[in-house]
């Protein structure tokens, strides 16, 4: 290329200079302007960030869900638990098939936990400790593991023993009991599960072993049943339909 060669957008083009293209071309970008409206662009300034999804909004929460249903001096212990991880607990009502649950939102955010609501205010804060444990477990662990597996069992054995002073003497020794080997409901402990019934304000039905041999009781309101002898850990019934009493021969063995 020559030395002397100038730039196109210098050129002058049929007797028009650099200056006078200029001029051109700010009266043409000028006119488009004039004829289009003016856009009005606002900023609004920044929004505070809300505190939803904040521990401590979900703390906020949860302690407003559960304090009422919690026995006496155990307000301090919970806030303590409920701070260390994100957690969401409500209380629902009461439920036939499981005291509590938990879930763990899809990105892992935060654990949901619902307890139901009881007359019982023990087997309401041992059913906060069984889920808050599956929390601690869930993010802690980012592979998937068993519900009731091993870092469960040790994550709420460990929760039972911090606990175990807050616990009333006819419940420490059981709760201790269960905490050997904790299992998916405290029910399956026929100990702690009778000694949780003495504490109970609205279920005031007794147990099948409080009633005596041959007695009628009814699980289900419709099937009739009679309380059997016990054998080994299992209580004996007998089922009675309607005026056919024990008929049909079929026995059941409950779980004491």
């Amino acid at each position: 290329m020559g030395a002397n060669r100038v730039p196109p957008f210098h050129r002058e083009r049929k007797g028009v200079g650099s200056e006078t293209m200029a001029s051109f071309l700010k009266n043409m970008l000028g006119g488009i302007t004039r004829h289009r409206p003016a856009v009005r662009v606002t900023i609004s300034p920044p929004q505070p960030s809300q505190p939803h999804g904040t521990t401590a909004f979900l703390l906020e929460r949860s302690l407003k869900a559960v304090t009422p249903h919690l026995p006496d001096g155990w307000q301090a212990t919970v806030q303590a638990l409920l701070a260390t991880n994100p957690i969401l607990v409500q209380v629902v009502r009461r439920r036939k098939t499981k005291h509590g649950d938990h879930q763990v939102t899809g990105l892992r955010e935060f654990s949901i936990i619902t307890v139901n609501a009881s007359g019982n205010p023990w087997q309401f804060v041992l059913t906060l400790l069984h889920e808050i444990a599956h929390a601690e477990v869930a993010h802690q662990s980012r592979h998937r593991i068993a519900p009731h597996g091993r870092e469960w069992k040790l994550a709420f054995r460990e929760l039972l023993h911090s606990s175990r002073h807050l616990f009333p003497p006819d419940l420490a020794d059981p709760v201790m009991d269960y905490a050997r080997n904790p299992l998916y409901s405290a029910d399956s402990h026929g100990g702690l599960a009778a000694a949780l019934r003495r504490h109970d304000t609205l279920d005031l039905r007794p147990t099948v072993q409080e009633l005596a041999l041959g007695q009628l009781f009814s699980l289900d309101g419709k099937t009739v049943l009679a309380r059997g002898p016990l054998l080994r850990s299992h209580a004996l019934r007998q089922t009675e339909n309607g005026l056919a009493t024990l008929a049909c021969g079929r026995h059941y063995r409950l779980s004491s």
